[in-house]
């Protein structure tokens, strides 16, 4: 499901599944003071990294310990499996 049809029917859809859909995960990341590790999916089409990804360098920037790794060319649920040197980048 495409980002705006999730917008448009998400909450009918889903509603049975108990999804807070009005979170906001910034003012707990604002108060933590220990240092944190994201694993995040290039192409995640669930959760989609254009949010995630300026929120949390915003974050770096302002001196959260938050180490964040991005894996290209995965998805949602994502596995990689390298011999050799990774693919693997670090913000």
């Amino acid at each position: 499901m495409s980002n705006s049809d999730l917008r448009r029917v998400g909450r009918a859809m889903f509603d049975n599944l108990e999804i807070i859909w009005n979170y906001d995960s910034t003012s707990v990341l604002n108060r933590l003071k220990i240092p944190l590790l994201w694993t995040i999916a290039e192409k995640d089409r669930e959760a989609p990294i254009n949010e995630t990804v300026p929120s949390l360098r915003g974050f770096q920037k302002q001196g959260k310990p938050f180490d964040v790794y991005i894996f290209p060319d995965t998805d949602h649920c994502w596995y990689e499996f390298v011999l050799g040197e990774s693919s693997l980048y670090k913000l």
